[in-house]
């Protein structure tokens, strides 16, 4: 059989089964061909008359059995004489325009077209066209518009677009590329209904998919835009890390750092000692770190992380922790004794770091400079050289200290150790009277083995003093000497370092052969002091006095209160020593006062001691009280006052030791300090030669320290 025409059988129902697209009925009495179209009619409910109709126009010869065109050789249905069955074709009738169908010469009854026109199925009854069914026009939504992906995570995005006028559902296409020819599962024409969002998941990290959607009604639909999304990828491998690799324990402040890892939306550091801690940066890939003090070596590492997870972790970068050095400590000042050009060092042993020794200033060559006890040689003399002892452990900041190490060209061959007796309140920097004999008398003797025991005032002949650690020198001052040769005691005053609250040792040396320089200085034993070795316009105003520099003592030449007055103030004390040394030629007046300043040129006196008048007086005053002794005319006199609060006692002793005059008794007066020194005379007596040997401002307590014990004698320097 020709598979495109149909023929009908008169012996039995014909079951014809036709894959094809046309075919034609052959009527077999009039043995005419009959051309029908063969597609699926889209409208079922219209098929029963029409192929009724189509039934009443085959030959009349044909036969009442049925004809089923189908393609599963069932047969027609009994009630219908012809039954067309098809899954993916319809019916179509013939189809024209109004102007074409009018055209149709004498329609027959029931004739049947498809009016293209109006788009209508219309028949030929009762002498004209009628409509059978007419549709509805289609109205084809607006075409969406495809927003940008939210929500991307690694394995999942949401896919967004605005809302299509007259749409009454929509259709998403998902696919890995653009011409959505490789869907992703379940993401091909998938109706999502009427919104306008759409959550998809079980994607594949860092990937691009593209997406599009299709507003679509009962008639017609619209494709949208298409939008890119891709999925967020896992944090790459972390770079390699860049910062300090060896610090200190304590040390803040250190900077470390990452390239930006890819992906990554958070970074975390990871350190495998202890004592590690972020100050600023924590989870970027840039940070400032803190070490504690109690800090130790690690490991540094980091990763990125995200949504999707962790990233791989950078490789370890290690950092040495370093302990900070060892305190240095460069031992005591050596004194080098005996014109010695050679010493040995006492650093401490650096329990962490390195130790090194280094001139800072002098000559000095260092044995060993990486021993703690090093040796050092080629010492200058006499000169003072300045080591240092250093510690480093890099990078922490290096420890250093100083010794100095002393060296002289004089030598001292003996000493001796002497204990003054502390009291309360004497405190440091006292000034105590020692009476030190050449070979016989005074508080000790040198057992003649002094080389230039002194002489007189300020003669320090070949002495020297020294705190209790042998190294530090203490100031003193020759105050006289009384007796000559091996009888002479000199009364000299040490300025101890110490706290004199308690008992202390210092050390005296003598024996020096060397012609030592002079070391007796009143200006630096006491408070204040002068013995009059130079004329100091810088310490005095001299208004009608001067200097005699050849017998070492200051002088009046004219009349006038003020003789001499001093520049700088004493400091308060709430006790003081005031000693002086004073003498007049006759009927005269004489005074050493302490003064301040009460308006104008006037002062207020606080403490005077006198030497004048017709007895002579011997006195004291503080402006309210006054105290005579008598004297002797043309005679040196020392006077020692003692203010102690608001008592007062005042000794005068002549210089030959024949006399000596003692007054104890209560002052009014009030000292605070900012007084000055001054040297006067009565105003009407224009007498000069008054003169003043000394005068030294100290410090007081009562009871004070005092010469106790001297220890046995030293050689020093054999």
């Amino acid at each position: 059989m020709n598979p495109k025409l149909l023929f009908f059988h008169r012996l039995q129902p014909t079951v014809f089964r036709l894959p094809i697209t046309n075919f034609r009925l052959l009527s077999l009495s009039k043995h005419r061909l009959l051309s029908l179209p063969a597609p699926l009619l889209r409208w079922s409910k219209c098929l029963l008359p029409l192929l009724l109709l189509v039934m009443l126009s085959l030959s009349k010869h044909a036969f009442p059995q049925g004809v089923a065109v189908n393609a599963n050789g069932n047969a027609a249905d009994p009630s219908a004489i012809f039954d067309a069955s098809s899954i993916n074709k319809g019916f179509l009738i013939p189809r024209m325009t109004t102007v074409q169908r009018d055209a149709i010469n004498s329609p027959a009854i029931g004739l049947l077209i498809f009016n293209t026109t109006t788009n209508c199925f219309e028949a030929y009854v009762n002498g004209a066209w009628n409509t059978v069914s007419c549709p509805a026009a289609c109205t084809p939504p607006a075409a969406p518009v495809a927003n940008a992906a939210s929500s991307l995570s690694c394995s999942s995005f949401t896919a967004n677009w605005s809302a299509s006028a007259g749409a009454t559902s929509y259709y998403l296409d998902v696919a890995t590329d653009a011409g959505f020819t490789s869907f992703i599962s379940g993401y091909n024409n998938l109706n999502v209904g009427n919104v306008q969002t759409q959550y998809i998941a079980s994607l594949s990290p860092g990937t691009t998919y593209y997406y599009r959607v299709r507003a679509a009604t009962a008639c017609a639909s619209i494709n949208s835009n298409t939008i890119t999304a891709i999925t967020i990828n896992n944090p790459a491998v972390a770079g390699t890390i860049t910062g300090t690799a060896t610090v200190c324990q304590g040390q803040n402040g250190i900077a470390y750092s990452v390239p930006a890892i890819a992906d990554a939306t958070s970074y975390t550091w990871s350190y495998s000692g202890t004592g590690f801690a972020i100050a600023s940066g924590s989870g970027t890939n840039s940070i400032i770190a803190n070490f504690s003090g109690s800090a130790t070596s690690g490991n540094l590492s980091i990763y990125g992380s995200n949504s999707c997870g962790n990233g791989t972790a950078s490789a370890n970068y290690a950092i040495v922790v370093n302990a900070p050095p060892t305190t240095a400590n460069a031992g005591s000042d050596i004194n080098v004794t005996c014109g010695g050009t050679t010493a040995t060092l006492a650093g401490n042993t650096p329990t962490s770091g390195t130790g090194s020794w280094s001139v800072v200033s002098g000559t000095a060559s260092i044995t060993t400079p990486n021993s703690s006890t090093s040796g050092v040689t080629g010492l200058a003399v006499p000169a003072t050289t300045t080591l240092r002892w250093s510690i480093s452990n890099a990078p922490c900041t290096a420890s250093f200290d100083d010794v100095l190490l002393f060296t002289t060209n004089s030598v001292w061959h003996y000493r001796n150790k002497i204990t003054i007796i502390g009291q309360n309140g004497a405190g440091t920097n006292y000034q105590v009277l020692l009476k030190i004999g050449n070979a016989s008398g005074g508080d000790f003797n040198l057992n003649g083995h002094s080389a230039s025991f002194p002489s007189g005032k300020n003669t320090g002949g070949d002495l020297l003093f020294m705190a209790s650690d042998g190294i530090t020198v203490l100031p003193f001052w020759v105050q006289r000497v009384d007796g000559s040769g091996g009888s002479a005691v000199a009364s000299v005053w040490v300025k101890v370092r110490d706290n004199l609250d308690s008992n202390q040792d210092i050390y005296i040396y003598y024996g020096n052969s060397f012609s030592p320089p002079n070391g007796s200085n009143i200006d630096s034993t006491f408070v204040f002091g002068d013995d009059f070795f130079t004329k100091n316009t810088t310490k005095w105003s001299f208004l009608n006095g001067d200097v005699d520099l050849s017998n070492h003592y200051a002088y009046s030449f004219s009349a006038g209160g003020n003789k001499i007055q001093s520049n700088a103030t004493i400091p308060a004390m709430s006790k003081l020593r005031l000693l002086s040394e004073m003498q007049i030629p006759g009927n005269y007046d004489a005074a050493i006062d302490v003064s301040y300043p009460a308006s104008g040129t006037s002062f207020y006196s606080i403490l005077s001691t006198y030497y004048g008048g017709s007895e002579p007086r011997l006195g004291y005053t503080d402006g309210s009280v006054s105290h005579n002794l008598s004297g002797t005319f043309n005679v040196w006199y020392f006077f020692e006052t003692l203010k102690d609060n608001n008592s007062f006692k005042q000794t005068a002793v002549r210089r030959d030791n024949s006399a000596t005059s003692t007054v104890t008794g209560t002052s009014a007066s009030s000292y605070t300090g900012g007084e000055i020194i001054r040297f006067m005379a009565e105003d009407w007596q224009a007498s000069p030669n008054r003169k003043w040997n000394f005068v030294a401002v100290g410090k007081y307590t009562s009871p004070e320290p005092a010469f106790g014990s001297a220890g046995a004698e030293e050689v020093n320097c054999p």
